[in-house]
């Protein structure tokens, strides 16, 4: 589900920008770095999260051209409003019955979610009124819609677009910039399927299952032949249950990960120095994984594969409670396609 970003899309987002940074009310000082913040900074905070709710509001609004649908650009002290604030139906300008969220969603995001604390405070808001299956969230992104070597910052093509200055060349055309939309959500979906992960415990990278290069592949053929190589040893496993073993051996180990069954046969083998304990996994035949929190994953016979768990950050410790979903494990829940979903809001909102 895409929309194509236009000039005045841009411009709009331009203008919300400035005029968040004019607003005395407003500090010019970053919450978390106390550093200044100035008006390019402000832009660039803004530009890219407007821009995806335009995009979503304006897919939403092709599947029922019934409806206007009318997002929250108006500065506020304090907002826990919806990102589509009233709709507009036969004339009539109404309150949503949906509350729905906007995201902004990268491909490097290996979850999605909420923090507990906002889910808990937004089921409480008066329209969801205690009832998750109110709440919804979109995830989106910017990308480009035909691939080229133009840099696809939407800030830069504007510039290219309104600017003589041959300097933004390297920015790509307004026309190739589109929202995508990647996940929806319900709040229902969340509760039912998430996982809790503690404020102190890790993040950790969700992404089970990684290639290996070519001279740990060589390393690791060499055990296949019953040869010695130092600091590797073999890994017995037990009732077909892969071991989530941490890279790093100080780092605890994901309870909040679950089980993973192996479907096939394998081994398993382990190197072991004093900073890390890389793990890997050997398909004998061609094998699946399966986990109730982080999906499904086809291995190829006669395959190596690096299995043991990393963080994610330079601080993998977590500063909140979160309810989390793997991305990764999104298409196996059995929830509503993206299609699906967007049916559900256009009906209800």
């Amino acid at each position: 589900m895409i929309y194509k970003i236009k000039q005045e899309d841009i411009k709009e987002c331009i203008h919300f920008s400035t005029k968040y940074f004019l607003d005395p009310k407003k500090t010019r000082v970053g919450r978390t770095t106390g550093t200044y913040r100035g008006l390019g900074r402000m832009i660039n905070d803004w530009l890219v999260g407007k821009l995806i709710e335009i995009g979503v509001k304006n897919i939403l609004e092709s599947y029922l051209s019934e409806k206007i649908l009318n997002l929250d650009f108006e500065i506020h002290q304090a907002n826990d409003d919806p990102d589509i604030v009233s709709v507009v139906e036969s004339g009539k300008k109404r309150k949503p019955n949906l509350y729905v969220e906007i995201k902004n969603s990268s491909e490097g995001d290996n979850y999605i979610g909420l923090t507990k604390e906002q889910y808990e405070s937004t089921i409480k808001n008066e329209i969801v009124d205690e009832n998750p299956e109110n709440y919804y969230i979109i995830y989106a992104t910017i990308r480009q819609y035909s691939n080229n070597n133009k840099d696809l910052d939407p800030y830069g093509a504007y510039l290219k677009r309104t600017s003589p200055d041959n300097i933004y060349d390297e920015f790509d055309e307004i026309e190739n910039l589109i929202v995508e939309i990647k996940n929806i959500i319900s709040a229902k979906n969340l509760y039912d399927f998430g996982v809790d992960f503690k404020k102190d415990s890790y993040m950790y990278d969700p992404n089970l299952i990684k290639e290996v290069g070519n001279v740990t592949d060589k390393q690791l053929r060499k055990l296949l032949q019953g040869e010695s190589v130092d600091n590797y040893s073999e890994i017995e496993l037990e009732n077909d249950i892969l071991p989530l073993i941490p890279t790093v051996p100080s780092v605890d180990k994901p309870l909040e990960f679950g089980e993973v069954t192996i479907y096939g046969k394998v081994r398993l083998f382990k190197k072991e120095n004093i900073k890390s304990q890389p793990v890997y996994i050997y398909a004998e035949e061609a094998t699946k994984l399966e986990g109730s929190f982080l999906g499904k994953y086809e291995l190829k016979k006669n395959n190596f594969y690096r299995c043991s768990i990393d963080t994610l950050g330079r601080n993998p410790r977590l500063q909140r409670n979160n309810i989390w979903l793997s991305r990764n494990n999104l298409e196996y829940l059995g929830l509503p396609t993206i299609s699906e979903s967007l049916e559900i809001i256009q009906k209800n909102i």
